[in-house]
């Protein structure tokens, strides 16, 4: 395809772990999607910009950072709607609470911020 084609030609950074025979609607998935507009943000729109613009760029960049993880997080035929908080059952075990509550932290960490489980 021809995002397949620019991401060999070097147009497109970066590479995803995403199966892609897993997506329903076909290649290319949302997931390399998602990751050209980010590295086009990243490479052509923040350099040629400055001030309100360029800060702007950076903030939808992380934002399609953090909505990339969590396709990359998301396990196969699960519903984007589920929530972690549903993984979660509480038993009369106090330690085996908190380590279900810091397992669902860490997953919840790993998408929206990455850095603040290598700053801890």
């Amino acid at each position: 395809t021809e995002l397949e084609g620019a991401k060999q030609a070097g147009e497109i950074n970066g590479s995803v772990d995403t199966p892609q025979s897993s997506d329903e609607f076909g290649p290319p998935s949302a997931a390399v999607l998602v990751e050209a507009v980010r590295d086009f943000l990243h490479t052509d729109v923040m350099p040629g910009t400055s001030g309100r613009l360029q800060f702007q760029s950076r903030v939808a960049a992380n934002v399609l950072s953090i909505v990339l993880r969590q396709l990359q997080s998301q396990p196969l035929n699960s519903s984007p709607d589920s929530s972690l908080d549903s993984g979660v059952k509480l038993s009369t075990d106090e330690a085996a609470n908190v380590a279900q509550m810091a397992a669902a932290v860490v997953a919840r960490l790993r998408v929206a911020n990455p850095k603040y489980l290598a700053s801890g």
